[in-house]
């Protein structure tokens, strides 16, 4: 439609006074077809509605017959079963929550709940996590304890996998009337362990005692961690625990402090899996290494925390080399002394089947000037992985780590965890940095993980990748750094085309600070009362 108007509209232009009668006339038919189109619009749209309601109807009478040709209600029971099973998690024990399997399985329908509570293997493993007494009611006690005799009481005869975490201390006020707490409500059930994990105080863990190795034949992994030990309870006797003493345990592992790791009665020779975490009190030395590792000649997997307090008495040349043919994953915590000293745990063992080590701990003595050296890794032809801690070394002490790294290692990290630490620098990388002119370690090296490096530069870094990267064969896979500075260089103009091929590069660094500038800074408000 045309108007005479046309130059002003969409314009700030005020129209003059005998221009607003034209105005006005201008609009006489437009209104008219516009209240004209309203109506016709409102006309369809009812028509719409009622067709819309029309079609709902049809469809609920559709979807209710398609429901019943739905494929799941045809799938035999047992098919249904082996569903269930495969929403159950994997990585661990199923939680007592209604937004998960098993019990989400049961809120679908009647159908699908009976059949799970009728599925014995959908409550084999459960995840209890026990009220504190001293600060949840005793009703929440006694409801947990009803509900895991409910989920346990439906498991059939399957073996359980149970994990307990409780911090349940004993409550004087109620010591009296205590009720029974979870720990003793899965007594009855011991018959069946086979995978447990108990995390508790060392009151609670008592109640174990009542337990002989004949109640638990099909035990094979005990994880137990005392919590807590109160002034009046002198902790946990676990010596004369025939419960330790089951014999088909494979895996055993023990967090306390209240017991020497040696006196536990465990049949160690059947061991495949050994963790121990003990106080200084208890600590496990070199020489206490030693000796566990001569009672376990099956042993594949091994943690241990180790605290030479003082310099072993026994000299390297008076000890005798154990071998350990078994050994594939050794994970070792350092306190104290650095731990490869003579007559230490590494120059008493032989392991040629090691493939995955972890070295943590940190500087020890700093006053006799001892840095951990550890000349033994030449001695692993197998080794694989390597983790270890930036604290166990000095700059001369690395070096010597980084000629001694086998030409196996095939992932290697280094964790550094404080900003005054410079061991990782360009001439520590350099070491693993492809060059014609010098030899280069680990030549099949796959993934370098390297946490917080304060003094590496970008520039070595991209040398490092861009080296690696054309060598053949080309084994590099996985770079990450995480810098705590700022970025000097982007690599990904350098790197793109490996990048395009599969290598993933994680450089992770700090964010520059973001300016603030305020127009309020500098004013002074007067705040009256």
């Amino acid at each position: 439609m045309s108007s005479p108007f046309a130059s002003k509209l969409g314009t700030n232009y005020c129209p003059l006074d005998v221009e607003i009668p034209e105005i006005q006339a201008v609009l006489v038919e437009p209104l008219s077809r516009l209240r004209s189109l309203d109506d016709r619009i409102a006309d369809l749209q009812k028509a719409i509605d009622e067709l819309a309601q029309e079609r709902a109807g049809v469809k609920t009478y559709v979807d209710a017959h398609q429901a019943l040709l739905s494929p799941i209600r045809r799938l035999p029971l047992d098919i249904l079963q082996e569903i269930f099973v495969a929403c159950l998690p994997t990585h661990r024990n199923c939680v007592m929550s209604a937004s998960e399997a098993p019990v989400l399985l049961g809120r679908i329908c009647s159908s699908w709940r009976a059949l799970a509570l009728s599925s014995p293997r959908l409550w084999s493993s459960v995840h209890i996590v026990e009220p504190d007494r001293a600060h949840w009611p005793a009703e929440l006690q006694a409801q947990r304890v009803e509900i895991t005799k409910a989920w346990l009481g439906r498991s059939g005869q399957c073996p359980l996998a149970i994990s307990l975490f409780g911090d349940a201390r004993p409550d004087p006020a109620s010591t009296e009337h205590r009720s029974a707490s979870v720990l003793e409500t899965l007594i009855p059930f011991a018959s069946r362990w086979h995978n447990i994990s108990l995390t508790s105080t060392s009151s609670g863990l008592n109640s174990l005692s009542c337990i002989t190795e004949n109640d638990v034949p099909m035990l094979t992994t005990l994880e137990i961690s005392e919590i807590y030990r109160s002034a009046e309870s002198p902790g946990t006797r676990w010596e004369s625990f025939g419960l330790l003493h089951a014999p088909n345990i494979s895996s055993f592992t023990f967090i306390s402090g209240n017991s020497h790791p040696l006196t536990l009665p465990l049949q160690w020779d059947r061991l495949l899996s050994l963790s121990l975490d003990s106080s200084s009190a208890f600590a496990v030395t070199s020489e206490m290494a030693v000796e566990i590792f001569s009672r376990c000649p099956r042993l594949q997997t091994c943690r241990l925390k180790v605290n030479d307090e003082v310099q072993s008495a026994v000299e390297e040349s008076q000890g005798t080399i154990l071998g350990f043919p078994h050994l594939q994953s050794l994970k070792i915590i350092s306190v104290g002394i650095p731990i490869n000293t003579v007559g230490g745990l590494f120059s008493r063992v032989s392991l040629p089947e090691l493939q995955h080590l972890t070295l943590l701990g940190h500087l020890g003595r700093e006053a006799d000037g001892e840095f951990a050296f550890f000349p033994f890794l030449t001695t692993l032809p197998r080794l694989q992985s390597l983790s270890t801690d930036s604290q166990l070394y000095d700059d001369q002490a690395l070096t010597g780590l980084l000629h001694a790294l086998p030409a196996t290692l095939r992932q290697f990290q280094v964790i550094c965890r404080d900003s005054w630490r410079h061991v990782i620098d360009d001439d520590a990388l350099l070491a693993l940095t492809p060059s014609p002119d010098r030899p280069f370690k680990c030549p099949v090296l796959e993934e370098l993980k390297i946490t917080y490096s304060c003094s590496l530069s970008d520039e070595a870094l991209l040398k490092f990748i861009l080296a690696r990267m054309t060598i053949q064969p080309v084994t590099l896979r996985s770079v990450e750094i995480h810098f705590p500075r700022q970025m000097e260089l982007d690599l990904r103009p350098d790197i793109q085309s490996f990048l395009d091929g599969g290598l993933k590069v994680d450089a992770r660094y700090r964010s520059p600070p973001l300016p603030r500038l305020s127009p309020w800074v500098g004013l002074k408000e007067d705040y009256k009362a």
